[in-house]
């Protein structure tokens, strides 16, 4: 049946090769082929390594009937046998502690985040900085830096923010040592 996609599409839609069923594939392939089911298996062993050390991890543990072959040929068979470690994705943020799902906000000023930053000046001297935002649109509440903060300026500090904006549903801190 014609449908007006040429054999080019059509292999390409259902991601078939083009060549005939009973075409045999290169010896070179071939060679490739086995080469790769060796390299996976040297990939399963050391899961955490990348292309470059398991270049060196097979070599390292070569065997008898395993062929030598530089690195642009072991990267080539590498990326045709899938073996390509993802790159680190960001950590996002928790979404479950303990079992409970965390709140999130859903409009602004519902909740704040609270957070302590430390810095050093010029001649050494370290300084710390109260940071409040909103969680909902990432905006900066208040920022304060000072040499020390006791529990009175960072209450000072809630006090004028709900002042300003009124008070939050919920408060996100990190239980550091300056907020117990």
């Amino acid at each position: 049946m014609h449908l007006g996609l040429s054999q080019r599409e059509a292999c390409k839609s259902v991601r078939a090769r083009r060549r005939a069923q009973h075409e045999i594939p290169s010896t070179k392939a071939q060679a490739d082929a086995q080469v790769a089911t060796r390299l996976t298996e040297v990939a399963q062993k050391h899961a955490e390594h990348g292309c470059r050390r398991l270049y060196n991890d097979y070599e390292r543990d070569a065997r008898d009937g395993d062929t030598y072959m530089n690195y642009k040929r072991f990267r080539r068979i590498y990326r045709l046998a899938g073996l390509q470690i993802g790159r680190r994705r960001r950590r996002g943020r928790a979404k479950i502690v303990r079992g409970r799902s965390l709140r999130r906000a859903t409009r602004p000023l519902e909740g704040w985040t609270l957070d302590f930053i430390h810095d050093r000046l010029a001649n050494g001297r370290a300084f710390r900085g109260l940071t409040a935002m909103d969680e909902f649109s990432r905006c900066g509440l208040a920022l304060d830096l000072a040499f020390a903060f006791p529990s009175r300026s960072v209450i000072a500090v809630l006090d004028r923010l709900a002042a300003a904006y009124g008070y939050p549903k919920y408060l996100r801190i990190d239980n550091g040592t300056e907020l117990t």
